[in-house]
């Protein structure tokens, strides 16, 4: 399971998050996979967060109410984000949304 971690997000803003440098060999994500290709993320491709919130039911309450908060988010590839169209996008958001509640329970 790739590491994730929070953004501050509201409803219908990007789901593509900051864009950085290339992971460093000693980062404690570079041997997880990219969620959206299943290879290592690694130090090579620069890493760009994805917001895959609302995952729980705080998340969800904030969301539907239209308010900023905090939204988990995983560390993608950006090549591997910018090839996918709108409904493409959403697809990987339900699906990596479901793995990190699968294994946050």
């Amino acid at each position: 399971m790739s590491c994730w971690t929070y953004l501050r997000w509201q409803r219908d803003e990007s789901r593509r998050g900051p864009v950085y440098p290339p992971l460093t060999d000693d980062h404690p994500s570079v041997l997880s996979p990219c969620l959206l290709c299943k290879e290592q993320l690694g130090t090579v491709l620069v890493p760009q967060l994805f917001v895959v919130g609302p995952v729980d039911d705080d998340e969800w309450d904030a969301h539907m109410a239209g308010a900023w908060y905090a939204a988990t988010a995983v560390i993608v590839h950006e090549v591997c984000l910018l090839k996918l169209d709108a409904e493409h996008l959403e697809d990987a958001v339900a699906e990596i949304a479901a793995s990190v509640r699968n294994a946050s329970s």
